[in-house]
């Protein structure tokens, strides 16, 4: 019982002093992440070279080589998307879930960090 006690004040404690992040009182936090889709050509961000034939494809950026004559282009937008199963109570237990799984999240969000 003195160790609930316990846990329920520390957490107190942490609720009361944690960073907000412009909320005015968040009750859980999310993983947000961001990942690349399909989209018209009028909304792209990016291009990804996709190779039929290879069963692969590259972002533009990143194929310096010239485009085998099999590939085409598919246009992208990146958005930001919340991954399902992360709820958390507290902003700093979160961040250590993205701490020990960032091999499942964009670089983009393990460099927030």
């Amino acid at each position: 019982m003195k160790e609930a006690i316990q846990f329920l004040k520390e957490l107190q404690q942490e609720l009361k002093t944690q960073d907000v992040d412009c909320q005015a009182a968040p009750r859980f936090w999310v993983v947000g992440d961001y990942e690349w889709v399909e989209t018209s050509e009028d909304n792209a961000e990016r291009y990804t070279v996709v190779l039929p034939n290879a069963a692969e494809c590259y972002p533009v950026d990143s194929y310096i080589e010239s485009a085998k004559e099999d590939a085409y282009l598919v246009p992208e937008k990146e958005i930001h998307v919340v991954k399902p199963n992360t709820m958390f109570i507290t902003k700093a237990e979160a961040k250590e879930h993205i701490r020990l799984n960032q091999h499942h999240y964009s670089t983009r969000l393990t460099h927030m960090q």
